[in-house]
């Protein structure tokens, strides 16, 4: 509900219930006082809920306006819960008041000026005002509700980083101290802590004794050495480094309660979002709803810019100040997001509006304020604790503001007095521009008057060439109208002609002899005649066809009869000569014949004979090997065996007697047995030939029963054919009288036919019978017609005549009206041509006239104007100068003097009309900023992706209008050394409800930033699109992912290898060279490893490679300045990043303990926590290299991370990682794309390069 401000007052009578009555006696003597107390009434009405026939009402009595009020209850809010309807009007149900600080404006209520009227009786009128007011607010538990539901998510997310948080102090006593070497880092070894203490103290917040504030945070411990590792606040690291403090106290504690306190901060901005404090009324929508509903843009103000902004950032800018409550600003890396930040408050403060520019961090708060314009029209205030604020930011800390604000005032003074010798000079000389642009603006006077008289001339030209037009339309129109009438005329004659003369065509064809029409009667009738017999021969010579058939039919049935008495015996042979079991089987089937039981028993016989046989097969090869070795052994051998009989219970099967023949012919072979040592073996021979003996008399067995069962199978067969082949003699008695009676009819319809040849002679060709049926249809039709021609030959002759003579007459009047046809048309032309031409005279007449020389002859007079009264300034200025210097030179001195108090007069002036506040998301919520800052006309958070949606919340809350500048396409936030997505996860596991989960996996699949990017309407955001940061070619690796957000990403240096010059050169770096992907081999010897301790991977060959890649670039370094290429002084900055936290300690170990690189200034870290910073080079250690099935690259998937890792780099970006772990071995198909195209655009620019040449 937007509030409105009603400055009128409207009437309403209330009527009091008795306990609203005594409580109003509790302060009053009765309710006439109260009400006469002061009357109207500022009352803030909101709707508590909607009843069958009336609503429920709560009047929040404003305690600031209300005057009277304020003083009697000591400013504490008075508060009425009513009834209202039409019936019985506005009813008091309660009096109570609240204390001071109970909100009385919010979202949900409309304020109104009520003049309130006590009365006994109901049904009094209400103005429609009121009335109105009150259909259209909200019903407040109804917000209530759906904000605690759609919250409940967050609150959630909350409780589960507080139950985190919620750990006792910690305290401890320490006996030693080191620092490092620029003393950002403390070092304590501790006493006094047992082993549950030690897990929980990282992250925590330290306190001496001695120091009113935390200290810092603990980063690291070593439980074995008992030391804690405490990163210093930045105010007492530099009075720890200027030796200006020491520790006086030996006891320390370790608190969370900072960590707890902003988490409460969190919670309390979630109750004042359910109360609906928020200052834009339309942040609920805007907060949870897919597609929010944004107020209608109503046009672009027109701005006159400070900074010289591209095409991008002006639109961003004029979207951000025309908007009315939202606006997002899409930054990707190096697009300027801070400049643009810094043209939106410049022009805020312009208009005379408060911003706030916040953040999730304090370096980024810091960043924005420290590249706002130093104007006169912007006053900054950095709002936090003074310890975490970065260098940029203190000098707009309230202690330093006022030096801040002498500083550049003095600065300004003392410029103003440099030039008081030239002053009079400049002003001379502006005065004499002014002069000659008077000059210029006369002359355009001039010329103007001209045109003004031109202009005059044409209108008087104008009315007279119209009036011509007039009069020359007089005459066209009736002219027309007697034209179309002419045309009208001759095209109803040319009508009636076509008729005419279609009659005399259809008359002159109707006109025939009576001999020749009774000629074609005659001829039609016989036509006729012959038809209709025609039909009665092709009839009786269907039937007669039909009867043939018929006798066709008996005779093939008499004839299979006989064939089949005739093949018995035939077919009795056939089956006595089947040799195969197959042929009978296939007999049957052919013959259909019925296999009874004996049948079936019989072939089942024969199947299990046949499959005893089929084991004796190889009986005969093996008995032939068997007397083959037989007659080696005696012709070669020479041995003699007397065969004896088979032992009764010897048995040989034939795959052993077919092994042992095998190994007895290798053994030959081998010449391994002979006639000294073969006899045994020999002996086995014999006794095997038996044991084949006994089996082919067993073989022959099988098939004698085989043949027996065989020929069984065929009597069966030849048994069944004689039972199936019976004929009775009836049947063929029956046939042949049936035959005798067809051939009679048939001979009585050939008798017919012959008698129908005679009448109509040839009938070789004869039609169809439906052919003539339709012939004689037509013969009678046409014989009909004749008939009617014939009796209508006089009246066609007497139509025809009279037709001929309309047409001459027809002929003679079209002759006539062309011709007077043609003498309209030429006089029309010839006005016609009159008339165009006047239209030309009126068009370049009316073009003269449409000018607006007086508007610009006004504008030049008003110019000139203007420019006198500027020249009268400069010459007073002029004739003042001597007193300006003097008034400058005096300030000046007084600047110099001032002391103490008159700065902190300055400061407080300066605090209270400071229009542009810095502070980080959670110290918005801080009381006393919330007490001194309720509401801005503009909120501004920064890096919008690196905050929580909680942490957003609280200055959103504060925001009329809501500008969000951020990047979905970078990092979400960290909390801690967890991703957002994973403490997420962590939350979704523990929520009760469905709608929480929903909401919380909502937040995970697309972060708010991005949901608001991809819904609000065009008018509502922009994408800065033109990139300053880094060279043009690294900006391409990151371009893809910019690609579908309607703009494309540019490069805006106009000379990226000037302006990104890294200036080294070297074996492995050219200067040419401003991206590189070193590959190492997807090998053994290059993969990762994983740490015992934990999940953490690092890799040592990316080790070796960053060791060598730092040396050779501080050696390029120091060249480069021997070259005079960079400044003797100057350090080149290099980011050493990485996708894991343990290849990140390895580098810095390796950096502090194993490296000298004095020419280098080195920053490493994780690419998450690396979001947000720019180096001249980066190297990113990619880590991942294995042979996993899965192909798992672990956080490296995530393009946002990758984007992040591509987009630090100013000059130079080398890659190190496995090109084929990356662009082949990951699982899904859209990051083997991602990194594809990576590698493509690094080889478009002979980027690539192999580990093993770089150290061959």
């Amino acid at each position: 509900m937007v509030q409105k401000i009603a400055l009128e007052s409207v009437k309403c009578f209330i009527v009091l219930t008795n306990t609203a009555r005594q409580a109003l006696k509790e302060h009053f003597q009765d309710e006439h006082a109260f009400f006469k107390l002061q009357n109207p009434f500022d009352v803030y009405i909101e709707k508590q809920s909607i009843e069958q026939t009336s609503i429920s009402l709560t009047l929040y009595f404003d305690n600031k306006r209300n005057t009277n009020l304020n003083k009697k209850f000591g400013g504490r809010v008075v508060i009425m819960d009513c009834i209202f309807d039409l019936k019985n009007g506005l009813v008091a149900k309660s009096f109570r008041t609240r204390g001071t600080n109970t909100p009385v404006v919010t979202n949900r209520r409309e304020r109104m000026r009520i003049h309130l009227v006590p009365s006994r009786i109901n049904g009094h009128t209400y103005p429609e005002k009121f009335i109105t007011t009150i259909a259209q607010l909200p019903v407040a538990q109804e917000r209530f509700d759906y904000v605690n539901k759609r919250i409940s998510s967050w609150e959630g997310y909350l409780k589960v980083l507080y139950k985190n948080a919620s750990i006792d102090d910690i305290d401890a006593t320490f006996t030693s101290s080191y620092f490092n070497e620029d003393y950002s880092k403390v070092t304590l070894r501790c006493n006094g802590i047992d082993d549950k203490e030690w897990k929980q103290l990282k992250g925590l917040s330290a306190y001496v004794k001695g120091y009113p504030r935390e200290i810092g945070e603990v980063t690291k411990i070593n439980r074995q050495d008992r030391t804690v590792e405490i990163e210093l606040n930045a105010k007492l690291s530099r009075l720890f480094r200027n030796n200006e403090f020491d520790f006086t106290s030996e006891y320390i504690t370790f608190s969370n309660a900072s960590t707890k306190s902003q988490l409460n901060r969190l919670l309390k901005g979630f109750d004042r979002l359910k109360e609906g404090l928020a200052a834009n009324v339309n942040l609920e929508n805007i907060l949870f709803e897919d597609q929010p509903t944004i107020a209608e843009r109503k046009k672009d103000v027109e701005l006159d810019f400070y900074n010289n902004l591209n095409e991008y950032q002006r639109a961003a800018v004029t979207g951000a100040i025309s908007a009315e409550d939202l606006y997002v600003i899409q930054g990707p890396p190096g697009t300027g997001k801070t400049t643009v930040i810094s043209e939106i408050c410049y022009q805020n403060a312009k208009a005379g509006l408060k911003t706030l520019i916040a953040s999730q961090s304090n370096l980024a708060v810091d960043n924005a304020l420290g590249r706002l314009l130093s104007n006169k029209d912007i006053r900054i205030l950095r709002y936090g604790r003074t310890e975490s604020i970065e260098e940029e930011g203190k000098k707009f800390i309230e202690e330093n503001v006022a030096d801040y604000w002498k500083e550049q005032t003095y600065d300004a003074i003392t410029n103003e007095i440099k030039q008081h010798q030239t002053k009079e000079e400049q002003l001379q000389q502006e005065i004499h521009v002014a002069t000659k642009e008077i000059e210029a603006l006369k002359e355009n006077e001039q010329q103007l008057q001209q045109e003004i008289f031109k202009k005059q001339q044409a209108k008087e030209q104008l009315e007279k060439t119209t009036a011509e037009i007039a009069e020359l339309k007089k005459q066209i129109i009736p002219l027309k109208k007697e034209r179309e009438k002419t045309e009208e005329t001759l095209e109803k004659l040319r009508t009636s002609k076509e008729k005419i003369d279609a009659k005399i065509e259809e008359l002159t064809k109707l006109v025939r002899p009576s001999k020749e029409i009774n000629e074609d009667i005659l001829t039609a009738q016989e036509k006729l005649s012959r038809s209709k017999q025609l039909i009665r021969y092709v009839d009786a010579e269907t039937q007669l066809q039909k009867l043939e058939n018929e006798i066709t039919n008996v005779n093939n049935q008499l004839e299979q009869i006989n064939a089949k008495t005739n093949e018995i015996s035939s077919t009795i042979e056939k089956v006595k000569s089947f040799k195969k079991i197959y042929d009978i089987e296939e007999f049957i089937v052919q013959q259909e014949i019925r296999r009874g039981y004996v049948l079936s028993q019989l072939f089942s016989d024969m199947e299990k004979l046949h499959g005893q046989i089929e084991q004796f097969k190889p009986l005969k090869d093996i008995s032939a090997r068997l007397e083959k070795a037989i007659e080696y052994s005696h012709k070669t051998l020479g041995i003699q065996i007397q065969a004896s009989n088979l032992p009764p219970n010897q048995h040989y099967s034939l795959q052993e007697v077919n092994e042992f023949l095998t190994e007895l012919s290798k053994a030959f072979a081998q010449k391994k047995i002979n006639a000294f040592n073969g006899t045994r073996s020999i002996e086995g021979l014999y006794s095997r030939k038996m044991f084949l003996a006994q089996l082919s008399q067993r073989y022959k067995a099988l098939i004698n029963e085989s043949v027996i069962v065989f020929t069984k199978i065929k009597e069966e067969v030849i048994e069944q054919i004689l039972m199936q082949t019976g004929v009775e003699q009836s049947t063929i008695d029956g046939l042949n009288i049936i035959k005798a009676n067809l051939q009679l009819n048939a001979s009585q319809l050939k008798e017919q036919l012959d008698s129908i040849k005679l009448n109509v002679g040839d009938v070789s060709v004869v039609p169809s019978i439906e052919e003539l049926q339709s012939v004689c249809h037509l013969l009678q039709t046409e014989i009909a017609e004749l008939e009617e021609t014939k009796s209508k030959q006089t009246d066609i002759e007497s139509q025809l005549q009279n037709k001929q003579e309309e047409q001459k007459r027809v002929d003679l009047e079209i002759l006539n009206g062309e011709s007077v046809l043609k003498d309209m048309i030429n006089q029309l032309k010839e006005l016609n041509s009159k008339g165009i031409q006047f239209e030309k005279d009126v068009q370049q007449l009316e073009q003269i006239t449409k000018q607006n020389p007086e508007s610009e002859l006004e504008k030049t007079k008003e110019k000139i104007v203007a420019i006198e009264e500027q020249i009268e300034k400069l010459n007073m200025k002029i004739e003042m100068l001597p007193i300006t210097q003097e008034l400058q030179v005096e300030w000046k001195g007084l600047l110099d003097e001032a002391t103490e108090h008159d700065l902190d007069e300055i400061r407080k002036l300066y605090v209270k009309h400071a229009n542009v506040i810095g502070t980080t998301c959670v110290a918005s919520a801080n009381k006393e900023f919330m007490d001194n800052y309720p509401i801005f006309d503009i909120v501004i958070i920064d890096e919008v992706s690196k905050a929580t949606p909680p942490e957003l919340l609280l200055p959103m809350l504060k925001g009329k209008k809501i500008v969000l500048v951020g990047d979905h396409h970078q990092l979400p936030p960290l909390i801690g050394d967890d991703t957002f997505e994973e403490t997420l996860e962590t939350v979704i596991k523990e929520s009760n409800t469905f709608e929480e989960k929903r909401e919380l996996e909502k937040l995970l699949e697309e972060s708010l930033f991005e949901r608001l990017y991809k819904n609000l309407p065009s008018s509502n955001k922009k994408m800065l699109a033109i990139q300053y940061r880094m060279h043009e070619n690294i900006m391409k690796t990151i371009a893809p992912f910019y690609e579908h957000e309607g703009d494309s990403l540019k490069c805006g240096l106009p000379d990226s290898d000037a302006a990104r010059d890294h200036k080294l050169e070297s074996n492995l770096i050219k200067r040419s060279d401003h991206l590189l992907w070193i590959d190492l081999p997807n090998e053994p010897n290059y993969f990762e490893e994983r740490m015992k301790e934990g999940s953490s991977l690092l890799n040592q060959e990316e080790l070796k490679t960053i060791r060598a890649m730092l040396v050779n670039l501080n050696h390029s370094t120091e060249v480069a300045k021997k070259q005079g290429l960079i400044p003797e002084d100057e350090r080149k900055s290099v980011g050493v990043i990485s996708f894991y936290a343990v290849q990140v300690k390895r580098i810095n170990r390796m950096i502090e303990h194993e490296l000298h690189l004095p020419h280098l200034h080195i920053r490493t870290g994780s690419v998450d926590k690396f979001q947000g910073m720019e180096m001249d080079v980066i190297l990113v250690s990619m880590v991942r290299n294995n042979d996993n099935k899965n192909g798992e690259i672990g956080f490296a998937k995530d393009y946002r991370r990758l984007n992040v890792a591509l987009s630090r780099a100013r000059e130079l970006l080398v890659l190190i990682g496995s090109v084929d772990m990356f662009t082949k071995r990951p699982k899904k198909e859209q990051t083997r794309n991602m990194y594809s195209n990576l590698l493509s655009v690094v080889k478009s620019q002979d980027g690539y390069r192999n580990v093993k040449e770089l150290t061959s």
